[in-house]
């Protein structure tokens, strides 16, 4: 059936290898053609969920499955399993965007887990604003972040989201290309981990927040 056929067609859009160039923050999108989706949890992906998620889960999977030694078909099974489950997610509104972004949090945790000894994959909560971080480390030492901040008491808001590769003491520095409506001004973020915490610094980014919000500061891992 032709539903039938295009139901697999999205699991093999996940299961196998993607577009080769990495994908940044700015340009995240789902790993699938959204035209073509047809369920409400598609749907849903497209329309509620930050793009980040579904590119970096999508990035991931095929980065280990390149790993050396890796069992193709456990890593198959596995990933088949996580697609059913999340296909189970039900309701609409903010009940199905957070099913959606629990269960992609759990996946990538557990694909990152067969390297991640410092578990740095995860999910981090500002101390300062409302918000969280979201990090992931991919098995060649690249780490993927995503980071969302709101200002209490207003809509004003940063998301920003980088790949980078992890240096000394668990620490990663990012150098943005300069803007072009001030091409003297380069974003630098770094991050530092320690145990279940992230250390976040910024220079120059304030084109990635509204008026009166950073995503700077301490976050908490959550999970």
């Amino acid at each position: 059936m032709k539903t039938h056929h295009h139901h697999l067609g999205l699991v093999a859009a996940c299961l196998c290898a993607l577009a080769t160039s990495p994908v940044f923050a700015q340009d995240a999108k789902p790993s699938f053609d959204c035209a073509k989706a047809q369920t409400r949890v598609e749907k849903a992906i497209c329309t509620q969920l930050d793009a980040w998620f579904d590119q970096t889960m999508a990035d991931l999977y095929k980065s280990v499955r390149a790993v050396p030694d890796t069992d193709i078909a456990e890593l198959q099974s596995g990933q088949r399993a996580w697609l059913a489950r999340r296909n189970q997610c039900a309701g609409s509104g903010d009940k199905l965007a957070n099913c959606l972004l629990d269960s992609y949090r759990t996946r990538l945790v557990e694909l990152s887990g067969r390297y991640d000894s410092q578990k740095l994959t995860g999910r981090y909560a500002s101390t300062t604003y409302s918000g969280d971080l979201d990090s992931v480390l991919f098995p060649d030492g690249i780490l993927a972040m995503n980071v969302s901040t709101v200002r209490p008491g207003s809509n004003n808001s940063c998301a920003y989201s980088l790949r980078a590769p992890v240096i000394h003491a668990n620490q990663v520095h990012k150098v943005e290309p300069p803007d072009a409506s001030a091409p003297d001004n380069r974003c630098e973020v770094d991050l530092a981990f320690a145990g279940p915490q992230v250390n976040v610094k910024t220079k120059g980014c304030d084109s990635y927040c509204g008026y009166g919000v950073r995503f700077d500061g301490l976050f908490n891992k959550k999970r």
